[in-house]
Formats: structure tokens, sequence, C-alpha cells
């Protein structure tokens, strides 16, 4: 309740809840009505799972104006996916739940190996649920999928996959719903216009327009990054505004020009634009930010030039919180 009221005084507009899941705590409804009587628009995310009417309810009547689901495939790939039979038809049920209840309805779902050649089918599957928005991430290699290399995508398939998302953008258009790529699917290539907010893609957005709250209340510049090296305060023993004055993880982050710019993004033409994509892939990664190779017009280029640039796993995560292992990046020959 505390922590709402900082974020209300320094003008935050919106409070999305994420998890795991954070109907688990005992307190979420005090938690988002305090976001709410903060004047700020509270939303969550979830996998559906346990997420029916009821709860859906009781999050509207609390305040939370849109809610998420996570949903990674079809039936099959989204249950191996998440490991958990019934885990779909859960998710589906959830969002039926949402728009029962009042809310607008979303969709998150992360692009990997097993569910690219499946988002026509998803497409038909899930827009008539009457989804309001759906938004499109890289499933990156920390965490459960650390070591999961068969779901990473190779940085040359963005030429299969953005393809693939403009032709769901037209049919996701056609339903109303707006599509859009996050913040680790990039740049600048023929299909950013479409499926970019804003248009284009302008840099990394941590610490600038947003911030992550870590479950032990440390401060991030993005919920994605790990506390370790990117969050050295914490709210439960420092204010906000003075995290935010005084905090250099966060200025590693939203400060960063072109300087540790390295790899192909250090001679890349829109450097001065891009700074590298996104901080927390490239971090997962090489454990350094500065270079991207999820990017269609880094792909588009290298194509023409005969060539592609290939990720091979060197060592396995260590098990620890926020994890990941460790990536060789082999720029090869186009087969």
């Amino acid at each position: 309740v505390d922590l709402a009221e900082q974020l209300g005084e320094l003008g935050v507009r919106e409070v999305p809840l994420i998890g795991g899941e954070s109907y688990l705590r005992h307190d979420w409804l005090e938690v988002i009505e305090a976001v709410v009587a903060n004047n700020m628009r509270c939303s969550l995310v979830t996998g559906g799972r346990s997420f029916g009417p009821e709860r859906a309810r009781a999050a509207v009547a609390a305040g939370v104006s849109s809610v998420s689901v996570s949903i990674d495939g079809v039936r099959e790939t989204h249950d191996l996916l998440r490991a958990v039979p019934g885990s779909f038809n859960a998710a589906v049920a959830a969002v039926k739940a949402v728009h029962k209840a009042g809310a607008a309805a979303t969709l998150n779902t992360q692009l990997n190996r097993e569910n690219l050649p499946e988002l026509a089918e998803m497409g038909e599957q899930l827009l008539p649920l009457g989804i309001s928005g759906w938004q499109f991430q890289l499933t990156t290699p920390m965490g459960r999928a650390a070591d999961r290399e068969r779901l990473i995508l190779q940085p040359y398939q963005v030429l299969e996959a953005f393809p693939r998302l403009e032709a769901l953008w037209k049919r996701a258009k056609s339903f109303r719903c707006t599509m859009m790529i996050a913040n680790n699917l990039g740049y600048f290539g023929p299909f950013e216009a479409n499926l970019r907010a804003g248009g284009h893609w302008l840099g990394c957005l941590g610490g600038r327009f947003s911030l992550g709250v870590q479950s032990d209340g440390t401060i991030k510049a993005c919920s994605s990054l790990p506390a370790n090296p990117f969050g050295d305060h914490n709210i439960r023993t420092t204010p906000l505004k003075q995290i935010l004055q005084e905090s250099a993880a966060l200025e590693s982050v939203w400060g960063r020009g072109t300087d540790d710019l390295w790899g192909f993004c250090a001679e890349c033409y829109y450097a001065d634009v891009c700074r590298g994509g996104c901080v927390w892939t490239a971090h997962t990664l090489f454990g350094r930010p500065g270079n991207m190779p999820y990017c269609h017009h880094r792909a588009i280029e290298l194509r023409s030039q005969g060539k592609r640039e290939r990720l091979v796993a060197k060592a396995p995560a260590k098990g620890e919180s926020f994890d990941r292992g460790e990536w060789e990046l082999i720029l090869e020959p186009w087969e």
C-alpha cells in the first residue's frame, strides 16, 4: 500500500501485477484497491490456472481494468510448455471469465520453435474469443527455458517469424484486436510499422518509461532483468524517489548510449536509436548488453551477404533465481 502511494505521487499511470500468480498473495485484492485509489490503472497477468469466474469477479470489483492471459500455443503445445495438462483449457476459461466479469481480456504469447509453425492456427482458435490485444515476445533462455535449447529460436529464424507475425496481425485486425511485438523482438524490418507500437523501436525503455518491482522489494529498470546486477536498492529500506535519484543500476540501463555496443550492433546504421536492442535478452545470452542477435534488419543484412548467425549453448544454468546459461554466437555461411 505504501509503495502504491509512492508510485502515485511520482505520476505512474499503470501498474501491471505479474507473477507467478499474484492472486496467490492473501492481500492481492487490497493491492489492487491501493493501486486504483492512487489514481493508477491496474492490470493483471495470469497463466489462467485457477483464475475462474469467482477470482475474475473479485479482481474486477477491486478495480482491475484488464487481464492478460498467457497462451503459448495450441492445446497440445501449450500444455507441453507449461508441463501441466489442462493448462490451455484453463487459460481459455480465464479469458471467458474475465469477459463475463466486465474487464478487457488480452493475450500474451512467448514465441519459440515449438509454436512458430502454429501462429495461424492459434489465431483461428483464439481471436474468436474476443480478445482486445495480443502481445508476442521471444522465449529467452532464462529460468526454466535456460537449458531447453530446443525451444529457442535461432536468430536467422526471425526471417521466417516476421512474415508469419505480419499475417497474424492482418487477421487480428479483422477481429478488432491490436497485436504487437514486445521489446525483445526487433528491429527496423519491413513489418515494424504495423507490429511495433509507435511505428519503430526507440531503444530499451527500462528505467525511462517503466520500472520493475521484484517480489522481495528490489527495484529494477525492467521486471525481466535479474536483480544481480540490475538491482542495487530495495523499496523496503529506501523510498522510491530516492532510489530513482541514486541507483547506479537503474542508470546503467536508462542512461545507456552506444559506448557498450559490440558485435554487429556496434557498426549498425540504427545504433544511435536502437542502442543494442533489449538489454535483458542480450544479457541473458552473453552476460552483458550491447549485442542483440534477434534483429530483423540484422538478419536481412546478413542474408544479403550469404551469412547467418547461430546460437550454441556453452554452459548450463547454475540453478539460481533468474538463472541463465552461457551462449556463443557463431557467424556462418547461409545454408
